[in-house]
C-alpha cells in the first residue's frame, strides 16, 4: 500500500497546486482555465495509473488461483496414487500370509 502512496505523490502534489492556483482569487481567468484543464488531464492519469494497477493485481491474483487450483490437482491425483499403491501393498501381504 505504501509503494502505491508514493507512485501516486507526484500526481497527489501536482493537482494540489493546481488546485491551489485555481482557488487563488487574483488570478488570470485564462491562468485559471488552464490549470483547471491540466487538473482534469492529471486527474485522469491518477485514474488511469490506478486502473493499470488493478489491472495488474488482477492477473497476480488470477496467476495465484490457477496455481493454487493446479496444486488441489496434484494433490488429488497424489492421494489416488497413495491408495493404489496402499491397496497393491495390502494385497501383496495377504498373499505372503496365506
Amino acid at each position: 500500500m505504501e509503494a502505491i502512496q508514493q507512485d501516486m505523490e507526484p500526481f497527489w502534489t501536482e493537482m494540489n497546486a493546481l488546485r491551489s492556483v485555481i482557488s487563488t482569487t487574483d488570478v488570470d481567468p485564462a491562468c485559471r482555465g488552464a490549470c483547471k484543464k491540466a487538473l482534469e488531464a492529471n486527474a485522469c492519469g491518477l485514474i488511469q495509473a490506478e486502473l493499470a494497477r488493478m489491472s495488474k493485481n488482477r492477473e497476480e491474483l488470477q496467476s495465484v488461483e490457477a496455481l493454487y487450483q493446479r496444486q488441489k490437482e496434484l494433490q488429488s491425483m497424489q492421494k489416488k496414487e497413495l491408495k493404489k499403491q496402499k491397496n497393491n501393498l495390502g494385497k501383496k501381504c495377504r498373499k505372503m500370509k496365506s
